[in-house]
């Protein structure tokens, strides 16, 4: 039984090989595209304008000639400038020795466009800053715990003289990264701009991301400020407790000696009460969310 299985089975495959190999040797007609690459252009200079930027081609041929293109093709129909400056036309017909992947056997049918103009001009260069065009939203519970950052954040660009003229940025793809629950680090590509070159032509962005959490940072001392000569405030008490929000990693490394807190002598002057408000600068991306006590008691001496 197992014999005979295995005789039909290469029966079936035999049959499929020979119905390909008949059907390859037909012919066949088929248009693609490629894109242009321009080759033999002067050390320093640079390809712009170019009236299309694909080649449309229309070939018959025998099905083998024509899947050896269709699966094996250079990625480019090439374009030689010569070496030659300024502006300039080509006759796609007679850049066919540039393209041997075509094959003689092969009857050139049509050529779309059959004529490609372009200007051959100085390269330039120039840094640019990179401005972010993705966007992203943050889960219920989490936050954005430092500033975002690309690296590079500024790149070089070459183009003509003109061309560079006109750019003061350059921009990243547009981009929506979604509902963030973690940090994400990721490359993402520059928007391409004709006839312009970025190096690199991707930067890395940085998002850090945490989960929010609470906590109570107690003995925070009060300094006094804005204090002047020959006077003293005196403040009762000295050390204060907070309530803090922030990144669940980030807030686990604060301590009271990165807290500030301050007791300001012209709010006392001001003040009608007795009391005044202490003023603490939380760390960047961090909230203060309570104050114990909320007023401090103060004196004021002169000598």
């Amino acid at each position: 039984m197992k014999k005979k299985f295995l005789t039909i089975s290469m029966f079936a495959v035999l049959s499929i090989l020979l119905w390909i190999f008949v059907s390859l040797s037909n012919e066949y007609f088929t248009t693609f595209s490629v894109p242009i690459k321009y080759i033999n252009v002067p050390e320093g200079y640079l390809v712009t304008n170019s009236s299309a930027d694909d080649i449309a081609l229309s070939i018959k041929g025998n099905g083998w000639s024509l899947a050896q293109i269709s699966f094996g093709r250079e990625a480019s129909f090439l374009i030689d400038v010569k070496g030659e400056l300024g502006k300039q036309t080509a006759l796609i017909r007679n850049q066919m020795n540039n393209n041997s992947w075509i094959s003689s056997n092969l009857q050139l049918i049509e050529i779309t466009p059959n004529i490609v103009s372009f200007n051959v001009e100085k390269l330039f260069e120039k840094k640019v800053s990179v401005e972010p065009k993705f966007k992203f939203s943050v889960a219920d519970g989490y936050g954005l715990v430092s500033k975002l950052t690309m690296e590079p954040d500024s790149v070089e660009i070459s183009g003509s003289k003109n061309s560079l003229n006109k750019i003061s940025v350059i921009r990243t793809i547009e981009k929506d990264f979604g509902k963030l629950n973690a940090s994400l680090q990721t490359f993402i590509d520059l928007q391409k701009i004709k006839d312009i070159h970025a190096t690199p032509s991707k930067v890395k962005i940085n998002i850090d991301i945490e989960k929010i959490v609470d906590k109570t940072i107690e003995n925070i001392e009060v300094k006094t400020i804005n204090v002047p000569k020959r006077q003293t405030l005196e403040i009762i008490p000295t050390k204060i407790k907070i309530v803090l929000r922030g990144g669940l990693n980030k807030l686990a490394l604060i301590t009271e000696k990165d807290l500030q807190a301050f007791a300001d002598f012209n709010d006392a002057i001001r003040d009608t009460l007795g009391t005044i408000e202490p003023k603490i600068i939380p760390p960047e991306y961090m909230e203060v969310l309570d104050v114990t006590p909320k007023k401090l008691k103060y004196i004021i001496k002169k000598y």
